[in-house]
């Protein structure tokens, strides 16, 4: 022995290997056990000199650590089959979490109606990444609403602005056919309808 590190000999016995490899030029690896530690030891030839005389450099590494969790197969197997089995868990129970505030979505514009249009979704119970969506889907809700409303008061006023000169005019013609009237008292009642009548072309046409 040349060199050797302070106490390397109660890890790799100087003599374990180097006899084995005498006229040997060839690098080799050895995996040992010793003292019920585990290690790698590498030897490689070195030229001594110009001579055809050989020596040894010994090199070891402490892989016991390694050694344990690569060579505990069981343990690693059933980590990973643990971690496989939450994972799918989680996954299930994050996608039900994100779907069911859809289903509550597909309800709640199933439920939706011309009588119904108050209908509103609740963001707080849904996801962060979904509230954006059901308070636009809100604000879509409030201007049907607000725009249906509105039409619907258009509509009763046009059926007011309308059904006044129908009715006079049923209500004059009546009058007319009931009696015998001069042909100066019918031309007034048809003057009268006239009127009616202009005042609905141009709400007609206001329309």
């Amino acid at each position: 022995v040349l060199i050797a590190t302070p106490g390397s000999d109660l890890t790799m016995p100087t003599n374990q290997f180097i006899f084995s490899l005498l006229n040997s030029e060839k690098k080799h690896f050895y995996w040992y056990k010793n003292d019920g530690q585990h290690y790698l030891s590498i030897e490689s030839p070195i030229r001594l000199g110009k001579s055809n005389r050989f020596g040894y450099v010994q090199i070891t590494l402490d892989v016991s650590y390694q050694h344990s969790v690569v060579h505990d197969k069981k343990n690693i197997f059933i980590a990973l089959l643990f971690i496989s089995l939450i994972s799918t868990i989680f996954g299930f129970l994050i996608t039900q979490r994100g779907l069911r505030s859809l289903y509550v979505l597909t309800d709640t514009v199933q439920r939706i109606t011309d009588t119904s249009l108050d209908q509103r979704i609740n963001p707080t119970s849904w996801p962060k990444e979904l509230r954006s969506l059901s308070k636009a889907f809100n604000q879509m809700l409030d201007r049907i609403e607000t725009s249906f409303n509105k039409l619907k008061q258009f509509s009763s006023d046009l059926s007011h602005e309308l059904r006044t000169p129908i009715t006079n005019m049923i209500g004059q013609t009546e009058v007319a056919l009931s009696y015998e009237y001069s042909v100066e008292e019918y031309q007034k009642v048809m003057e009268s309808n006239l009127e009616e009548l202009q005042r609905m072309s141009s709400l007609v046409e206001n329309i």
